[in-house]
């Protein structure tokens, strides 16, 4: 033990904490200080065995990840990657993620429960979309969530994520119900969530809901859904699927033939979408438009 840098570990604890948005006294509730806990980001301390242990337990690594890896500059890479595969994954390009996924599930950086989850997450995504294997995919969006730290009873937001993403599946193969009662399993243990770190995650939720729920021909309960996103939006000022919850709203509203009321917020919605320069969804709001009038 003598011989590792245990100012690369320091640092290291310290990278990998801030990046899974852990504070300094979470990671010291119930093995030391939070003082202890900085002197050895800083490599001012070396830690005990046992502290190192229960440090990695609380960061759900192995502990002999950090002298494997104490010399490499891990966690920037390891972001990059993350942020290629979110970034290709909102643009459909589902064959690039999968090159990525092939390489980086080899990568020695990429073994820790939750890094591996991350891969098996988009991995289950990239099989639906490229090969059309709803069984594989779901088979990997499982093996995922069995990765769990927390257990089946408490999901951390990424585990929140991948229900969504079942969900979605399910929608995508006609399995609407089931889609929306994994959806509202989702929305329990986000309900049960001490610490809420990304707004987003609950809008996203309530969007999917809504549309699955219009999908059933449940239009007013879908409506309820649309109000609570959308009141969402404008709590945290975000415009983060405002428009497609207006527009939802709006279909829905011209499914229950209040072609009026519909029109209000199908040109709400247009707005909002001009504003963020999507040509597309305005051109297929004003074709709503021209068959309502």
């Amino acid at each position: 033990m003598i011989s590792v840098e245990f100012s690369k570990i320091g640092t290291l604890i310290r990278d990998i904490r801030k990046s899974l948005k852990i504070t300094q006294e979470e990671i010291a509730s119930g093995i030391c200080t939070q003082g202890l806990i900085s002197r050895i980001e800083k490599g001012e301390h070396i830690p005990s065995a046992d502290i190192l242990y229960k440090i990695a337990k609380k960061l759900g690594l192995d502990v002999n990840y950090f002298f494997h890896y104490a010399e490499t500059p891990s966690l920037t890479y390891i972001e990059e990657v993350m942020y290629q595969v979110r970034k290709s994954i909102r643009e459909r390009s589902y064959h690039e993620v999968e090159e990525i996924i092939k390489i980086e599930m080899k990568n020695p950086l990429f073994q820790t429960p939750t890094f591996k989850q991350f891969l098996l997450w988009h991995k289950g995504i990239c099989t639906y979309y490229i090969q059309a294997d709803i069984e594989k995919a779901m088979s990997l969006m499982q093996e995922a969530l069995n990765l769990s730290e927390t257990g089946n009873n408490a999901y951390s937001e990424r585990e929140i994520e991948i229900l969504n993403s079942i969900a979605i599946l399910h929608s995508e193969v006609g399995q609407h119900k089931r889609a929306i009662e994994t959806l509202e399993k989702a929305m329990v243990h986000l309900k049960n969530l001490s610490c809420k770190k990304d707004v987003h995650i609950e809008i996203r939720l309530l969007y999917n809901l809504a549309k699955f729920l219009s999908f059933e021909g449940a239009y007013a309960d879908s409506i309820q859904f649309c109000e609570r996103g959308s009141k969402l939006c404008l709590q945290y000022e975000s415009f983060y699927l405002y428009g497609e919850l207006t527009f939802q709203h709006g279909y829905n509203l011209m499914k229950l033939n209040k072609k009026k009321e519909a029109i209000v917020y199908f040109y709400k919605a247009r707005s909002i979408f001009q504003l963020q320069n999507n040509s597309h969804f305005v051109s297929y709001i004003d074709e709503e438009i021209a068959y309502l009038n």
